[in-house]
């Protein structure tokens, strides 16, 4: 039978393992920051993600042809690999369609030769 893999307790100093999923042992369950969604933490790229979705909820390219769309996707308008220090910079974001944001991230894979 095979084991589940353990991994240590979030809570600071605390030298007892849990099960992966788990964030806290028994001892630490009640300190458990309570959850936004899906039982996942939210990182500061997804904060700022939705902030910005919240903040722009249609399609930045699509309002300028004059087509109103919602915003599913937050692209970096400077790549993450060009400008690393841009990552969680509001304004090199933009909120973009499913459509937009694929056409867009194609066209950089093409400039970048891996397509």
């Amino acid at each position: 039978m095979p084991y589940k893999s353990l991994k240590p307790c979030d809570y600071p100093l605390c030298p007892n393992l849990v099960e992966k999923g788990q964030a806290y042992c028994n001892k630490h369950k009640e300190k458990e920051p309570k959850r936004e969604y899906k039982g996942a933490y939210k990182n500061g790229w997804q904060r700022l993600r939705d902030m910005y979705l919240k903040e722009n909820p249609l399609c930045e390219e699509c309002k300028a042809k004059g087509i109103v769309e919602k915003a599913t996707e937050v692209h970096h308008k400077i790549p993450i690999e060009e400008r690393p220090d841009l990552r969680l910079s509001w304004e090199n974001l933009q909120s973009l369609c499913k459509s937009c944001h694929s056409g867009k991230t194609m066209k950089e894979n093409i400039r970048k030769g891996l397509m």
